[in-house]
């Protein structure tokens, strides 16, 4: 199995990068994604080296199946004076790749993210997929599994 690779969630805020020459496309949490939304590891921040590292770690976790503790704040981890306390809270929950079905997590982390981000709550997944695929269109119906929610709007 192929190690985990850090993917940019549509779902939170993120900023584009234009330019000639830019290179990457997108940037989230201080960190740079190439133009599929892939981690550009050569252009992170070497003060954002240990975050990328703390992601990966949960993502392989979550790969193989082990409960990721989700509440609990890493109090051995430096923390640096950046504004990154609130992007902090959500960096676990990738929605995009829920979305997707490409990781799992436990339903009421799901529900809870959703009502945190959107100030909505949802009472299954087929009505925060609708809601994530046709109002906030973080991606497009085809890319949903049909467990999740319907192809078509309707």
């Amino acid at each position: 199995m192929s190690p985990p690779r850090l993917k940019l969630d549509r779902s939170r805020d993120h900023a584009t990068v234009h330019g000639e020459g830019a290179p990457y496309a997108f940037e989230q949490d201080g960190l740079p994604f190439d133009h599929h939304g892939y981690l550009a590891e050569k252009f992170v921040p070497a003060n954002k080296k240990a975050l990328v590292d703390k992601k990966l770690k949960k993502l392989a976790k979550l790969a193989e199946g082990e409960p990721v503790d989700e509440d609990k704040p890493d109090l051995t981890a430096d923390v640096d004076d950046d504004d990154d306390a609130d992007a902090d809270a959500s960096l676990e929950i990738n929605l995009e790749a829920w979305l997707k079905d490409e990781v799992k997590y436990e339903p009421h982390l799901v529900f809870k993210e959703a009502k945190r981000r959107y100030n909505k709550v949802f009472s299954n997944y087929r009505d925060l997929a609708e809601f994530l695929v046709f109002d906030e269109q973080i991606c497009g119906p085809e890319d949903v599994p049909t467990k999740l929610g319907p192809k078509t709007q309707g």
